[in-house]
């Protein structure tokens, strides 16, 4: 028999309590998680090992006073100056280069919703590193560094566009246009140059890459300037930080690549003890894992199946528990909070 009372991702959020027996159940995989802008808000992430007991957790999250989220790109492209009219947006890569033939660059967007700014306390950018090679070029040839530059207000409407290296269809970014055929990029073509009106001059960080190296390049974002952008919404910017010289470029992954390769924000926030979450994602290593109800003390509760469960934190009481058999782990997030 199916249990019910968790999230429909297809429904979107809850907008009323719900009990955790008058829903239909489902099926949350990773895809959905990271490819939906709703699921991206994961946060305070804990992992219990199986013993064949009963954990209880508070229904505030286990949060306790620190928060990390994740929060995954929801838009990606490419701008290249040697196909100014063609559009990236189902680009697998994103490929950034110098040089005066083929500048490459790369705009990137994550949602932040959720985030308090005044309770930022540290931030990441992380970003895949492919280690081949970019769009007309060899593998890059000598180390670099990305800069990570914040879109001004003037581009922040920017959109990602669905074509993969063919004229832009009308509405979507090129390196010539910010809609293709009908809007030009505040500061020029391929959002112009520093101190021109369409990026902001000073990174809020740097991407080192190392030659040979395939794997997760990060840098820690400057938080006085993050916080002063969650409301632009505008995105960043990714350009070589020398683009008078051509090393062959650096390509990174774009959120239409692979899955386990997609970029990232990784936000610290301090919050109050007694925050409440929203929804609860649980993950399991197998099968017999389960969610109690806090007044529901042995079960049988809800099994959490191989792919995942969502479970909408007010159809709970006072605390939720997880029953890991032995040799299972479950694994927790919070998603949102109250």
């Amino acid at each position: 028999m199916t249990k019910k009372g968790f999230l429909n991702v297809a429904d979107g959020f809850p907008t009323s309590s719900r009990d955790i027996n008058d829903t239909e159940s489902t099926v949350i995989t990773d895809v959905e998680i990271k490819r939906n802008p709703i699921l991206t808000r994961l946060s305070a992430f804990n992992q219990i090992a199986g013993g064949g007991n009963v954990t209880e957790v508070p229904l505030n999250g286990g949060v306790n006073g620190t928060v990390t989220s994740k929060h995954y790109l929801t838009a990606d492209t490419v701008l290249l100056s040697a196909s100014a009219g063609n559009n990236y947006g189902a680009f697998a890569s994103l490929p950034i280069r110098g040089g005066a033939v083929n500048k490459q660059r790369a705009l990137i967007r994550a949602d932040f919703t959720g985030v308090n700014a005044d309770k930022i306390t540290a931030a990441k950018l992380k970003m895949y590193d492919l280690n081949a090679g970019v769009i007309g070029g060899a593998t890059q040839s000598a180390e670099g560094t990305i800069n990570v530059h914040p879109v001004t207000a003037a581009n922040a409407d920017w959109v990602q566009g669905t074509t993969n290296g063919a004229a832009a269809a009308n509405g979507e970014p090129t390196w010539n246009k910010k809609a293709s055929s009908t809007v030009d990029w505040a500061g020029g073509v391929g959002l112009g140059s520093p101190g021109s009106g369409g990026y902001l001059t000073n990174p809020i960080t740097a991407l080192n890459r190392t030659i040979g190296y395939t794997g997760y390049v990060e840098g820690s974002l400057d938080i006085t300037v993050l916080k002063t952008l969650l409301e632009v919404k505008g995105g960043f910017l990714l350009k070589a930080a020398d683009e008078t010289v051509d090393n062959n470029g650096i390509s990174l992954s774009s959120k239409e690549g692979s899955l386990d390769k997609i970029g990232y924000f990784e936000i610290t926030q301090t919050l109050p003890s007694t925050v409440r979450p929203a929804f609860i994602a649980f993950e399991t290593t197998g099968i017999g894992a389960r969610v109690l109800d806090g007044n529901d003390s042995n079960g049988p509760g809800v099994p959490i199946p191989v792919n995942g469960l969502v479970l909408p934190a007010k159809s709970l009481t006072g605390s939720y528990k997880i029953y890991a058999p032995t040799g299972i782990n479950v694994t927790w997030f919070v998603m949102g909070y109250e």
